[in-house]
């Protein structure tokens, strides 16, 4: 190789080198989005001994709504290069 091309070649890895500084700086200096802490629950006092539990009642599914059939179409798609 002649020496414009080692130039040309010295000057693009510099210019990689320059970015990936830059680029690592930039997302350094961005703050970092605040987490969501989630809130403790508050403390509840123990069940007694002699407390009775009380029956838990769990929601039926509920049945999803019936999708309508439909009719499958084919369609093409044509410009004056690709057709599809």
């Amino acid at each position: 190789m002649d020496r414009t091309a080692w130039i040309a070649i010295t000057l693009c890895v510099l210019g990689l080198v320059a970015w990936e500084i830059w680029a690592s700086r930039q997302h350094a200096s961005q703050p970092q989005p605040a987490r969501a802490n989630s809130p403790v629950p508050a403390a509840t006092p123990p069940p007694s001994a002699t407390a009775v539990p009380e029956p838990t009642v769990s929601p039926s599914p509920t049945p999803l709504p019936q999708v309508p059939a439909f009719a499958e179409q084919t369609e093409t798609l044509r410009n004056g290069d690709m057709e599809l």
